[in-house]
């Protein structure tokens, strides 16, 4: 049996602009960054009914793990640690606020938090090395160019359990001699390390093909993807695929070809044409035209395809997160009740026709509106949370206008659903897969405008709690230079102890490390001090120590 999938259709453009992402402004109203699946789908795409294969969501079933644990719904703790440095051709600390050719990377390594699982955990050391270097051999082969290189990588977990650790991995480079984007889907096995095979996941490959055509969103231009040209990609293991809580994800690549001279394909004449010849203004077009890919992520879900998919990776833990669509009814088990019910989210625009007025949440023909016209969204991304200790959740994650964004957490069960109001950090990524430790992100203004992160859980009021007080900044891809002394806290680490009071001379660089997103951020100085520098936010512009902060540091970057 087939049915009509939905997909959310990703863009990698291979000229990127250097444009900075704002994200929610902690403790405040803030913009965000696009996360989780915006395709709004129809009724006929099907039910989901995530653990609904055998086992289901509650498996009995065992898996030996290398600590010693006979459950197969043990959960990983997954946390990504962030690395960014700047340097300039002569491999000196610079930002491109001294210097127009500077080389940027921010790239993350992936650390598993459990005892044992050492198979796992020695393959994961191998992909964080190779992270590193390719961060580093793209600064080797540094052209310069105008501005310098850019190289952003960035990971998105899809799911962690003691069967597969599936991930995400995205990287933007631009600048220099190429640009480009790429998204690559890996898939460890949980026990051995070593990569989940595809025919592990699904019983008949063959099938692919069709399944995935039939998922693409209806109304996507697809100008080069075929049945043919999947089926070579599932033959030769270049099938881009990961394996979630929902089923399996998959991201096609279309190639398109595009004049950049007129993209739109229209027919005017650029200026000094007028003279060319028929045949040289088509070679002056073709010399002009260029290649490029269009991902389209597509979803190939447990409850539409059951036979489809191996008994063992739809047994689900006791504790995990996806995202959802909206449109497709989803039949998720309660922990409240352990019996399954019909959850259904639509979300309804405002007289305007641009922003979000309420969220409907249908629970088995139940509906309950959740309002949020005094938000101003623009796009609401929803996502499903199953807690260890048997609570389940609606996360609404909205993006609005003057960088505007927040959490709206939904309590769902005795079939309703309960508003439990707003957290202020936005969600980091397209995937939410552990209701224990997923990453949230804000826009700090601290000493410029940049982009934060932060690890939560689903807190006892059922909203987002911060497991640490402080945000991650070392990753925002700035650095400051001290035009003076600045006095400053001496600390014993980044977010550690205060250890004494004392300055940081004239001519010192700065790196962002951490902050509380209000009155501090902890820097490491280019001498290797860690040191903690208090401002004043009262008015404009922000003070330290009674000094404008515009007479104390070069590099400041504000977003208006």
């Amino acid at each position: 049996m087939r049915r009509k999938g939905r997909g959310l259709a990703l863009a990698a453009v291979m000229v990127l602009s250097a444009a900075v992402v704002l994200l929610p402004a902690c403790g405040g109203r803030s913009g965000g960054e696009e996360t989780g699946s915006g395709a709004t789908s129809s009724e006929d795409a099907g039910s989901v009914v995530p653990g609904s294969g055998p086992g289901g969501a509650n498996s009995s079933g065992t898996a030996v793990t290398e600590s010693g644990d006979l459950s197969s719904d043990q959960k990983l703790s997954v946390t990504l640690i962030p690395h960014n440095q700047e340097r300039g051709e002569d491999n000196s600390a610079v930002d491109d606020w001294f210097n127009v050719k500077v080389y940027s990377e921010t790239y993350h390594t992936i650390r598993i938090n459990e005892n044992g699982f050492d198979s796992l955990k020695s393959a994961i050391k191998n992909f964080n090395d190779t992270m590193a270097l390719n961060a580093d051999q793209v600064y080797k082969n540094m052209s310069g160019g105008d501005y310098g290189v850019y190289y952003d990588e960035d990971i998105d977990v899809l799911r962690a359990d003691a069967k597969v650790l599936s991930f995400i991995d995205n990287v933007d480079q631009y600048g220099g001699a190429t640009d480009e984007s790429s998204s690559t889907f890996w898939n460890f096995d949980s026990q051995t390390g070593e990569a989940v095979a595809l025919d592990e996941v699904v019983t008949d490959t063959a099938e692919l093909p069709a399944l995935l055509m039939d998922a693409i969103p209806d109304g996507t231009d697809v100008e080069s993807l075929t049945e043919s040209s999947i089926a070579a990609d599932i033959a030769n293991g270049r099938l881009n695929w990961g394996i979630g809580y929902d089923g399996l994800h998959v991201i096609l690549a279309d190639q398109r070809t595009a004049s950049d001279a007129y993209p739109d394909g229209g027919t005017a004449q650029a200026d000094g044409t007028e003279s060319m010849t028929d045949a040289e203004m088509m070679a002056a077009a073709a010399a002009q035209t260029s290649t490029w890919t269009n991902l389209i992520e597509v979803t190939l879900r447990f409850a539409d395809y059951p036979e489809l998919f191996t008994a063992v990776f739809q047994s689900l833990p006791s504790s995990y997160g996806m995202p959802m669509e909206q449109g497709i009814p989803y039949s998720l088990i309660f922990a409240s009740d352990g019996n399954a019910h019909t959850v259904q989210i639509k979300t309804d625009l405002s007289d305007d026709g641009y922003s979000v007025r309420n969220v409907t949440i249908t629970i088995d023909g139940h509906e309950s509106g959740i309002d949020l016209s005094g938000n101003y969204y623009y796009q609401v991304h929803p996502y499903y949370l199953h807690t260890e200790d048997g609570r389940d959740f609606i996360y609404l994650n909205g993006n609005g206008e003057d960088d505007f964004s927040s959490v709206r957490a939904v309590r769902i069960d005795d079939g309703k659903a309960t508003d439990l109001g707003d957290f202020t950090d936005s969600l980091s990524g397209r995937y939410l897969e552990d209701p224990e430790g997923f990453r949230t992100a804000c826009r700090v203004d601290l000493f410029g405008t940049y982009s934060a992160y932060r690890y939560c859980r689903v807190g006892d009021d059922g909203k987002p709690a911060a497991i640490d007080s402080l945000y991650d900044c070392q990753g925002n891809q700035r650095i400051l230079r001290a035009r003076r002394d600045v006095p400053v806290s001496a600390l014993d680490a980044p977010g550690g102890s205060v250890t004494g009071e004392g300055t940081v001379s004239a001519g010192t660089y700065l790196y962002f490390q951490k902050t509380d997103g209000n009155s501090f951020v902890d820097f490491m100085t280019s001498e290797g001090q860690a040191v903690r520098i208090k401002t004043d936010t009262k008015d404009t512009p922000h003070t330290t120590d009674g000094m404008d902060e515009s007479e104390l540091f070069d590099g400041l970057m504000y977003a208006g």
